[in-house]
């Protein structure tokens, strides 16, 4: 209770206030006050209390449930083509078939009908589409030479895939110690026949109803089953794609954008779940700082080259449908800014770019354009701007059979060839029309035309002579196929 002269609280029954000495006198009233008073007062701290748990319970909740929408977050690319031609994802057609032979004439008893998916996925790779976008993106005079190149090119690649449905490393002019990328050039095989429209679906039907296949259905078929039999299934490294051998993160991200090629092309449900798997290890052994190594287990390197594989393969299954949380595209796009320099916007292979590294190459360069592109950078970026007036500018495609080796091998670099084509295809305008019309006479004067290796893309620059003609060959394929890979 209260003292009636200094309003000081006191104990209640208190005679005398302890600060100003005077006779306090107590009545009943004065007790009931002070009691009902105290009681106030507690309830209004313990409901304070409640309030703020409550409060605080639901901030948690909130950020839970941030985090967790954040991480399955759907990725959509300002550059992504999702229009009436394009799929992202084997968007199913259902067709109603009858499983009765026609001179069978059907039972009282109604026969069950079959649901038959048509896959649709990547449609713009088949007929009539394919052929539309390369009327649209190549000059009139440089066609042929694409569709011919193509022909030979993947004649070739049939003509030597092995048995049990894979292609080697060293038998085609590569070197013998690095056959632990015998997945990774199946898988760049497998992905030049699928760029061109080839897997084991069904094109048409005859006159008789039989299924007409692609030229290339068993080639498809038997390197894409090679690529399913080294996965993984369980244990710690579920969905790793070959043996952990040499740089082996160059195989998985190859393999992975296979598998997922070939399930948006077929709507296979086991490819399905291999490329999920497989995604799952990419995304399980990203580096801190957004780019992947050579291996899996967390390092203090990464470098271009490995992470923009992994970053194609992640691409790849995103436009398959396969989810790929956007944080991990956000970490890889930040890899490249990261060894990007601000000045001259030449991008780094290990570390930021700067002038004493000019042995570097533009080839990560090539690589940091198409991705900041496909992953949905404007045009208009100064980045992406300045990227394109040097490769064009300074390395534009071109080759001479009179060069000497050392030149042939610093100018015919497929790697390089291939991610700037695809970086200004996607950018169009008269930039694509410059760098398409060299980019098709240096592949097109390049190719072997006669000989056992008729076809073939010759050995001279580092990776071909590392990994042999199956990768220098499936690479300037997937470099021809530019126009219709993902327009």
């Amino acid at each position: 209770m209260r003292c009636p002269h200094c309003n000081l609280e006191i104990p209640i029954g208190q005679q005398f206030c302890g600060n100003c000495g005077k006779r306090v006198e107590v009545g009943f009233d004065h007790i009931q006050e002070s009691v009902l008073a105290d009681a106030a007062q507690r309830r209004s701290g313990i409901l304070e209390k409640v309030l703020l748990n409550v409060i605080g319970a639901l901030l948690v909740l909130w950020v839970g449930l941030k985090l967790l929408n954040d991480h399955y977050l759907e990725t959509r690319f300002a550059g992504a083509r999702t229009g009436s031609v394009c799929f992202t994802a084997p968007a199913p057609k259902v067709r109603i078939e009858s499983r009765l032979e026609p001179a069978v004439a059907p039972p009282e008893v109604p026969m069950p009908r079959v649901d038959t998916v048509d896959a649709q996925g990547l449609g713009w790779r088949r007929e009539p589409l394919k052929e539309k976008l390369l009327e649209s993106s190549c000059a009139k005079e440089h066609r042929e030479a694409v569709r011919d190149a193509l022909l030979r090119g993947l004649k070739y690649l049939a003509s030597i895939q092995d048995k049990d449905g894979g292609w080697h490393v060293a038998r085609e002019g590569g070197n013998v110690q690095h056959n632990w990328g015998r997945v990774g050039v199946t898988a760049l095989a497998c992905l030049a026949f699928m760029g061109d429209g080839h897997t084991w679906v069904a094109v048409g039907e005859e006159a008789g109803g039989q299924p007409v296949l692609s030229l290339y259905a068993n080639n498809v078929r038997n390197g894409i089953n090679f690529l399913t039999a080294q996965q993984m299934l369980d244990g710690p490294d579920a969905g790793l794609i070959g043996p952990k051998a040499g740089h082996f993160m160059y195989n998985q991200g190859m393999a992975t954008s296979a598998l997922a090629e070939a399930y948006a092309m077929t709507g296979d449900a086991y490819l399905g779940k291999a490329t999920a798997r497989a995604v799952n290890y990419i995304i399980s052994t990203q580096q801190k700082s957004g780019g992947w190594d050579y291996f899996e287990k967390p390092a203090a390197r990464a470098d271009t080259s490995v992470t923009c594989c992994q970053l194609g393969a992640l691409y790849s299954a995103h436009m398959a449908g396969v989810k790929v949380p956007g944080t991990v595209f956000q970490s890889g796009l930040g890899w490249i800014d990261s060894v990007t320099d601000p000045e001259t916007f030449n991008v780094g292979y290990e570390v930021k770019w700067d002038r004493t590294q000019k042995h570097v190459g533009f080839g990560p360069t090539a690589m940091g354009l198409m991705f900041q592109l496909y992953l949905g950078r404007s045009p208009a970026a100064e980045s992406v701007r300045r990227q394109a007036r040097s490769l064009l500018g300074l390395n534009p495609p071109e080759y001479n059979p009179k060069w000497d080796e050392a030149t042939k091998a610093a100018r015919l670099d497929y790697y390089y060839l291939y991610h700037a084509s695809m970086a200004f295809h996607r950018l169009g305008g008269d930039d694509w029309n410059s760098w398409n019309k060299a980019m098709v006479k240096t592949l097109a004067d390049s190719q072997i035309k006669t000989g056992p290796q008729s076809g073939a893309w010759p050995v001279h620059d580092p990776h071909s002579k590392v990994a042999g003609r199956v990768y220098s060959t499936a690479m300037a394929l997937l470099t021809l196929e530019c126009y219709y890979r993902y327009p």
